[in-house]
C-alpha cells in the first residue's frame, strides 16, 4: 500500500530545484541591488532557522506565526513565499488538520504572478492532501493539472515539471486503485512504467502494485 504523507513530502521536496543557479544570461544587478537580495535572503533565513527550532520543540501554532512573518519580506519572490507556505502547511499536517492545510495551498494557488514550476507544485500540494483525506475524486484533477503543464506548456524549468509529472502519474494510479478501480489503476501504473528516467522507488511501486492488481483482477474484483 502506499503512503500518501511520504507521497506528499516527496512532492514538497520538489520545490528545492527552484534555487539552481540563475542561467549565465541573466542581467547583472547593480550593488544595491546585490545587498537588498543578500538582507533579503538573511532574514527569510533567520525566520526559518527560529520557526524550525519551534518545530522541533512542538510549538506548532507559534512556528506558523514565525513563518508567516515571511510574507512580507518575500514580496514577489515566489521561492520564499512557497517555502513559507509548504512549512505552515506541513505544520497542519503533522496535526492532521488537512482543511487547514488546505487553505494555505489554495491561498498560493490564487497568487496572480505564479509561474508555471510552482502552478505544478501547488497543484501536486494540493492533490496530496486530498488523497490524504482519502478523496481520491477530488484529488485527480490536481494530478491531471501537473501532467497538463509537464505535456503541454513550454516550462521555465523542465526539471521541475519531468519530476512533477512523475509523482503525478504515480499519485493517479494511487488514486483509481484506492478506489478499487483496478482496470484504470492497472494502465496508469503502466503509464509509469513508460516514465522517461524513471526513478528506482516509483519503478519498483508500480511493479509491485501491478502484481497486486493482477492477483484481485484474477479473483474477479
Amino acid at each position: 500500500m502506499f503512503k500518501p504523507l511520504v507521497a506528499l513530502c516527496c512532492l514538497l521536496g520538489c520545490w528545492l530545484a527552484i534555487t539552481a543557479p540563475a542561467p549565465a544570461f541573466c542581467a547583472p544587478i547593480d550593488d544595491a541591488a546585490h545587498e537588498a537580495l543578500v538582507k533579503q535572503e538573511a532574514e527569510v533565513d533567520a525566520l526559518i532557522e527560529e520557526a524550525q527550532a519551534l518545530v522541533i520543540d512542538g510549538k506548532l501554532e507559534a512556528a506558523r506565526a514565525v513563518y508567516r512573518q515571511i510574507f512580507p519580506i518575500a514580496g514577489d519572490n515566489l521561492r520564499y513565499y512557497h517555502e513559507a507556505v509548504i512549512s505552515i502547511a506541513a505544520t497542519y499536517l503533522q496535526e492532521q488538520n488537512y482543511e487547514a492545510a488546505l487553505a494555505e495551498y489554495q491561498g498560493f494557488a490564487k497568487r496572480k504572478t505564479l509561474d508555471l514550476e510552482h502552478v505544478s507544485l501547488i497543484e501536486g500540494h494540493i492533490g496530496s492532501v486530498y488523497m490524504n483525506m482519502g478523496k481520491y475524486a477530488m484529488a485527480r484533477p490536481h494530478f491531471l493539472n501537473v501532467l497538463t503543464i509537464a505535456e503541454e506548456q513550454v516550462p521555465l524549468n523542465p526539471a521541475i515539471i519531468v519530476d512533477n509529472r512523475e509523482e503525478a502519474t504515480m499519485q493517479m494510479a494511487n488514486c483509481f486503485f484506492e478506489e478499487k478501480e483496478y482496470v484504470m489503476a492497472q494502465e496508469w501504473y503502466q503509464r509509469v512504467l513508460k516514465t522517461k528516467g524513471l526513478t528506482t522507488s516509483h519503478k519498483a511501486e508500480a511493479e509491485r502494485q501491478l502484481g497486486v492488481i493482477a492477483g484481485l483482477l484474477a479473483k474477479g474484483k
